[in-house]
């Protein structure tokens, strides 16, 4: 859902926003109470017209020839809160992004801000790097899609980062002879087993909390089928 102004309230003036009449105390909380501020879901947005500034109710109302539409029904507390929480935060939001995204491990509080990072702290937990970039010719090195870049920045863990993959599985029952388990594999009452190290797994059929794996050499933990008895 989203946070607007609905243009039919009392106590609010095309010119200035809240009135003199709106209340001062209680904040947030006692503005949506007194129907100051809607939340409107995304079915409501299909049965709303909602501006982005007061100008464009102004100019609505004043000169409707020139207006986008006549018939706003809410505005925007402030054009930017259009976008998500996510995508306030990024500077520039209008240019395209990559399509992944890595966790930094040592991430610097950012140069360039928006307003919304402000209220959502985001400079406490930075999630970027100011880098110093050059767009020029190097002696022919740089041609095409190549990249140039310093080895003591390197070496001082730039741009270091880290990514999390997520493995999902399910056991799955076969008739009522057959069914699969995550377990350790016996190979007494196991179907198929998988030739590989096991090492991994204790015996709770799991990883101990501090054991690192290396998914290079796979993690023998698929649902193992065995005979029910």
């Amino acid at each position: 859902s989203q946070s607007v102004v609905p243009l039919d309230t009392a106590g609010f003036d095309d010119h200035h926003g809240l009135c003199a009449e709106s209340p001062d105390e209680g904040g947030w909380h006692e503005l949506v109470a007194n129907g100051y501020i809607e939340y409107v879901d995304t079915e409501e947005e299909e049965t709303t017209m909602i501006s982005m500034t007061i100008n464009d109710h102004v100019t609505a109302r004043l000169n409707p020839e020139e207006a986008y539409s006549e018939n706003y029904t809410h505005r925007k507390i402030h054009p930017s809160l259009i976008l998500s929480v996510c995508a306030s935060i990024i500077p520039f939001p209008n240019h395209n992004q990559d399509t992944l995204a890595y966790v930094l491990y040592y991430p610097q509080k950012p140069l360039v801000t928006t307003r919304a990072m402000k209220h959502l702290h985001f400079r406490q937990l930075p999630a970027g790097i100011n880098a110093i970039v050059a767009i020029s010719c190097y002696s022919g090195y740089s041609q095409e899609d190549y990249v140039i870049m310093n080895q003591s920045s390197i070496d001082r863990g730039f741009f270091c980062s880290l990514f999390f993959r997520s493995y999902r599985d399910e056991e799955k029952r076969m008739g009522t002879l057959i069914g699969e388990k995550f377990r350790r594999p016996n190979r007494d009452n196991t179907m198929g087993m998988r030739h590989g190290s096991y090492d991994k797994l204790d015996d709770d059929d799991g990883l101990a909390p501090p054991e690192d794996v290396d998914l290079m050499a796979k993690l023998n933990f698929d649902a193992c089928r065995f005979s029910i008895s």
